[in-house]
């Protein structure tokens, strides 16, 4: 039985096997030159929707797999939408005051304290007000509004202390950008107001031991990793802790811990210079309340004892408190070398969080360039009427063959059954790079049948789209 494509002058050196069964052959994925067959020579028993699944039956790609995972989406929209948060007229009647619109180049300002229900934050020894704000470039920031202490001035040597603090940018320290003085809030006194960076979604550690009677000892590992690599840096600017409060450490969704409030005590405090002595005795004080607080999160606030804790921890942890809470001349770089093991593990940890954040970043990008090319493909194809008519000099740079072609890739792309995302992505994808791949294209009458590669219908948007701005530009 003869092939009913081998008629009417169609090239046929091609491999009969590409031509014979199509049961057995597909054609999307024949990979020689490229040849135009039409006027219905294609087995009308083969239905128009199948004939595109066929290929991709088996690796078909729902949405999720080619845009950004939903809960990173659902994360990032509402960090966007809190910092565009603004008060209510209920919320308004309930802090009973007018907040400032502006504070010097802060503006859009709600409040974080369960709408300014004020109290002493203990180990700061301050009372203060938090409040989100929006920077000249966009960028959210915490105001922290310091209350109990009027009319500071930002002499020298407060202003070096900020500096130093200024210069800590570290994954796990909540930056201080600087600190100012106001008289915005109202109350004839200059407010001291210290500018942090701002994180969407953490909760503080207090609250999240309220939820657990007890934490993994692999959580408790990432967070004395988290906490060192901190303390080091902190301390390599000169400056130190001031005690490791439950509520002054912040906890994001992904386990990534900050101290927050950094520097606070230090620039509030009397302005004078510090010694040596001071300085190491204080940095000293911080691996002592370090190590409080890793005993409170195993011994649960002294609910069990250190020796009891064995029964739920390694002996690596046990010793690591022992040796920061009882240690004599406890040294930060010996703490460094005790959790060495743990530190590889945080950092494998983190490079593959760092890969899934940089795959959904690559779907993202994907996006913005396969949008202008879509949008070139579907520029064109409207005006496929203008394509060959003539401009003013009397040429026409493409052919009735190539707007027909780019008319059928068209279809070929959005009439799916049903709609087929990975296709549409995958095709887009081998048409900007030139694919020599061939793919075959219908009607949607079937009567009109070709077979082009990728190239060819690249050539052929390149010069309708040329065509089309020569066109308006005559």
């Amino acid at each position: 039985m003869s092939n009913p494509l081998r008629q009417k002058g169609v090239n046929n050196t091609h491999s009969s096997a590409y031509y014979g069964d199509y049961s057995n052959n597909n054609p999307y994925t024949h990979q020689s030159g490229g040849e135009y067959y039409q006027q219905g020579y294609y087995p009308s028993q083969i239905p128009y929707e199948s004939m595109y699944q066929s290929q991709y039956i088996a690796q078909n790609r729902t949405a999720n797999d080619l845009f950004v995972n939903d809960t990173l989406r659902s994360t990032l929209m509402s960090k966007n939408d809190f910092l565009m948060s603004t008060l209510n007229s209920l919320q308004q009647q309930q802090i009973k005051r007018t907040l400032p619109k502006v504070i010097q180049e802060y503006h859009t300002l709600y409040p974080l304290d369960s709408l300014l229900k004020v109290g002493v934050s203990r180990g700061l020894n301050v009372t203060s007000e938090s409040y989100k704000a929006v920077g000249s470039k966009g960028e959210g920031v915490v105001l922290r509004r310091i209350l109990n202490s009027p009319n500071v001035t930002l002499d020298a040597e407060r202003i070096k202390s900020i500096r130093s603090w200024g210069s800590i940018a570290h994954p796990n320290v909540v930056v201080l950008r600087d600190v100012i003085t106001t008289n915005a809030f109202g109350g004839g006194q200059q407010d001291a107001v210290f500018i942090y960076e701002l994180f969407y979604g953490c909760e503080t550690l207090e609250s999240l031991l309220k939820k657990y009677s007890i934490l993994p000892e692999d959580l408790i590992w990432s967070y004395v990793v988290q906490i060192v690599s901190a303390l080091r840096e902190i301390h390599q600017v000169g400056a130190y802790q001031t005690g490791f409060e439950t509520s002054r450490i912040l906890v994001s969704p992904n386990k990534r811990l900050k101290l927050n409030c950094i520097g606070l005590v230090d620039i509030m405090g009397q302005s004078k210079p510090m010694s040596d002595e001071e300085l190491q005795s204080l940095k000293n004080q911080d691996l002592k309340d370090f190590g409080k607080l890793l005993f409170n999160l195993v011994c649960h606030s002294n609910s069990i004892t250190l020796d009891q804790a064995h029964n739920e921890f390694s002996s690596d942890l046990i010793g690591l408190i022992e040796y920061l809470t009882q240690g004599v001349d406890v040294n930060l770089d010996h703490v460094v070398s005790m959790i060495s093991t743990r530190i590889l593990n945080e950092m494998t940890a983190g490079h593959i969080y760092n890969d899934y954040l940089e795959e959904e970043l690559t779907k993202e990008l994907d996006n913005g360039r396969l949008f202008k090319l879509l949008s070139k493909i579907d520029y064109v194809a409207q005006h496929v009427d203008k394509l060959c008519t003539p401009v003013h000099n009397g040429s026409s740079t493409i052919t009735k063959t190539d707007s027909q072609v780019l008319t059928l890739f068209r279809d070929y792309l959005f009439h799916q059954t049903p709609p087929d995302f990975g296709l549409i992505v995958d095709t887009l994808n081998k048409l900007e790079v030139g694919s020599t791949e061939q793919i075959l294209l219908m009607s949607r009458d079937e009567q009109t049948l070709l077979v082009v590669e990728y190239k060819d219908i690249k050539r052929c948007i390149a010069a309708g789209f040329n065509r089309l701005i020569n066109h308006f530009d005559a």
